[in-house]
């Protein structure tokens, strides 16, 4: 227990403020009124985790010794957060561990799915991914834009990448702006601080 204390990477609040970081992008209205993400439970946990995935990619890469550690405290946060709310959602205690391991499969195919097109700036088959696995969730009243998703998550991955490492181990991160509307795509840069 004592070693608990000598392993601290940073402040116990910088992890959150990542990790609200992280939430508030991904719950900017455009993705759901312009892009196509269902403004739906697991609309919103596709969006979110597409966010989170890129945020993780970033400190993945980095070789920083605090990295590691950051990263694995914020995603924490997320599976914490995903629990609270699948049980906020009136799932019932026996049913959230299975939930919630269901929904973080997803996430870890979405990781295996994303990485080579990401890692190759494919934005073609990036598209062509990103709409085999978030198409299948929108139903009938939503059509998923993943050629300017694709783009948009190429630009995140630059811009995330840019980032200075102390800033983020300070808990600041920005984000590129998120599209407005299908076809257009704003360059300018929103930061997103706490």
């Amino acid at each position: 227990m004592i070693l608990n204390s000598f392993n601290k990477s940073q402040p116990p609040e910088v992890p959150q403020m990542l990790y609200s970081a992280v939430v508030e992008q991904a719950r900017q209205p455009a993705f759901f009124l312009h892009h196509g993400f269902a403004d739906t439970v697991t609309g919103r946990f596709d969006c979110l985790a597409l966010h989170l995935y890129l945020f993780t990619r970033r400190l993945v890469a980095d070789p920083h010794p605090l990295a590691a550690s950051l990263n694995q405290e914020v995603f924490d946060h997320f599976v914490r957060d995903t629990d609270r709310a699948l049980r906020e959602l009136g799932v019932g205690d026996t049913s959230v561990a299975k939930r919630n391991k269901k929904l973080l499969r997803g996430f870890y195919a979405m990781v295996d799915e994303l990485g080579a097109p990401l890692g190759n700036g494919d934005e073609t088959l990036l598209a062509e991914t990103l709409a085999a696995r978030f198409k299948e969730h929108e139903g009938d009243q939503a059509t998923f834009d993943a050629s300017v998703i694709a783009r948009y998550t190429l630009d995140c991955a630059e811009h995330l990448q840019a980032q200075d490492m102390e800033a983020i181990l300070a808990g600041r991160l920005t984000w590129p702006d998120v599209p407005p509307r299908k076809g257009r795509h704003a360059r300018n840069d929103r930061t997103t601080r706490r």
